[in-house]
């Protein structure tokens, strides 16, 4: 009686529907009483009208709702949802109720709905529910999933192959340093023995170039990953690229009983401006791959075309060709991928950090070309390669820098907190007749260049990580000072990290650690 009286006698209930339907712009709005004999449905039509119905019992709009609208998986849980006791409870718990359900339409669309409940204007004597259309922020929110899932697969896929990584990489770094471990150990009983020692010397050369090999990769996929990896442009002729890469593959193939061939109709006298040192590492990688997936026996060919030529440009293909094991059809879709390796030769006796092909296809890509595989398993691979160089003419070429190396007179700052590597890098120096002074950190370097009189260094060469002060801060520090060779002297970079020398930067250039001995003594004579 409660319900009808204020229905009849009270407008502001009437009101109250009305402005839930327009703030919450939804398909339909029922009010009805705690016992559930009264209800007042508004409803806001397809032609756009609204229209109200009055006094049908809750209990018959729910199971009418339920029959006719409600997919016929969902009904049995939304009826149990919309017991009125439950409403009851609900409400008086958290004030407001919403009830999540799919509607299938007469044209067969499944639409999402939410029917929220409430007391009216907080009189839990009446309950109010509006029904609202929440298909598309349902669907916005499933494909909102779908990439979160997505993104967490491909993160999960990609720690998964840094995981295989760090175990390669551990295995590959250990075999070298027990080697170097145990060759230490063997030249303490042998020292007296010439033959003895110059054996292991040897041996721990190889060893430490394997090591630097494994550092050097990883730096390289670091910088394609930061789009750091960059060439340098140098004029070389195609014999020098030929030359680098038999004097290293022919004598793997020998070891391992592997026929290589190689064919070129290249000029191999054509100048090109061109980084050679990457270039050749191109095909080392490539070649050198294929022989560690090559049986005994197998074969092996290198071949190089002039595709086409002009008086300014040639274009040219390389092919490297294996009848190895060959790949799936799987793994040809991640080939170049960082940290990659075929789960059916990661436990082989092939060893190998899954880095070499990435850095290819960064090389490729830094000289502006294509590369492509087509392999098959069981009958070998075959990878093909696509670059275009500039030519430039003999005339032009720069006389190679001499190889030995005088500095005879020069006054060189090494600054490095490793007391075995400051050493090793005042070695080398004094052994090209250069006078060396040494300092264990930024600061000190800085202390002892500003305590110099004007251009007694020639030279200086920063460690970056040091204590106290590192060699970026202690190189700025250096270009500050109120002298004239504080912005003449060189100063050179000596770090395992990626550094771009531009304008801006202190240094005037960077080598990477380990030092190579002919690198530094070119840097130095510049």
């Amino acid at each position: 009686m409660f319900f009808r009286k204020k229905i009849k006698g009270d407008e502001s209930l009437l009101m109250s529907i009305f402005n839930e339907i327009i703030d919450s712009y939804c398909d339909f709005d029922i009010c009805f009483e705690v016992g559930g004999n009264h209800s007042i449905i508004v409803k806001d039509t397809v032609e756009g009208q609204v229209r109200m119905a009055r006094d049908l019992p809750y209990r018959d709009i729910v199971l009418n709702y339920a029959s006719q609208r409600v997919l016929p998986e969902e009904k049995e849980s939304y009826l149990k949802k919309a017991e009125l006791s439950n409403i009851i409870q609900k409400l008086k718990e958290n004030k407001v109720y919403t009830i999540y359900v799919s509607e299938k339409t007469p044209d067969g669309r499944v639409l999402k709905k939410s029917l929220k409940h409430t007391f009216l204007e907080g009189d839990e004597r009446i309950i109010n529910v509006i029904k609202t259309d929440i298909t598309e922020a349902v669907a916005r929110e499933e494909r909102a999933n779908a990439r979160l899932a997505e993104a967490l697969q491909d993160k999960e896929k990609a720690m998964s192959a840094q995981r295989d990584f760090l175990t390669r990489i551990s295995h590959e770094v250990r075999t070298p340093m027990n080697a170097i471990i145990g060759l230490a150990d063997i030249l303490e009983e042998d020292k007296n023995d010439p033959v003895a020692l110059d054996k292991a010397i040897k041996q721990i050369k190889y060893s430490g170039e394997f090591l630097l090999n494994i550092v050097n990769d990883v730096l390289d996929v670091s910088r394609i990953q930061q789009d750091k990896f960059t060439i340098r442009h140098e004029k070389a002729t195609f014999a020098d690229l030929f030359e680098a890469i038999d004097m290293m593959i022919v004598p793997m193939c020998q070891q391992k009983d592997i026929t290589y061939g190689y064919y070129s109709d290249i000029p191999a006298d054509c100048y090109v401006s061109t980084d050679i040192m990457r270039l050749t590492q191109l095909f080392i990688n490539l070649l050198s791959n294929a022989v560690k997936y090559t049986e005994a026996g197998g074969s092996i060919n290198f071949e190089a075309r002039r595709l086409s030529e002009s008086t300014e440009k040639i274009a040219c293909e390389f092919k490297v060709i294996d009848n190895g094991i060959g790949m799936s059809p799987e793994f040809q879709t991640h080939i170049f991928e960082p940290f990659k390796q075929e789960s059916r030769m990661a436990g082989s006796q092939v060893s190998g950090t899954g880095l070499g092909l990435a850095i290819v296809k960064g090389i490729v890509d830094a000289l502006n070309g294509t590369i492509d595989v087509h392999s098959t398993m069981g009958r070998g691979t075959v990878f093909t390669v696509h670059l275009d160089f500039d030519k430039v003419a003999p005339a032009d070429v720069e006389n190679a820098a001499p190889e030995n190396f005088d500095l005879t007179g020069r006054r060189i700052l090494v600054v490095e907190d490793n007391e075995i590597n400051r050493e090793i890098a005042a070695t080398l120096l004094q052994k090209r007749n250069a006078e060396t002074f040494t300092a264990e950190n930024g600061a000190v370097a800085v202390d002892m260049f500003q305590a110099s009189d004007e251009g007694f260094y020639d030279t200086v060469l920063m460690d970056i990580r040091m204590p106290v002060l590192g060699g970026f801060e202690a190189a700025e520090m250096i270009r500050s000072l109120d002298r004239s060779d504080a912005k003449t002297v060189r100063i050179i970079a000596m770090t395992a990290d990626i550094i771009d020398v531009t304008e801006d930067s202190p240094f005037n250039e960077a080598l990477t650690k380990p030092v190579n001995p002919k690198l530094l003594y070119s840097a130095i004579s510049k």
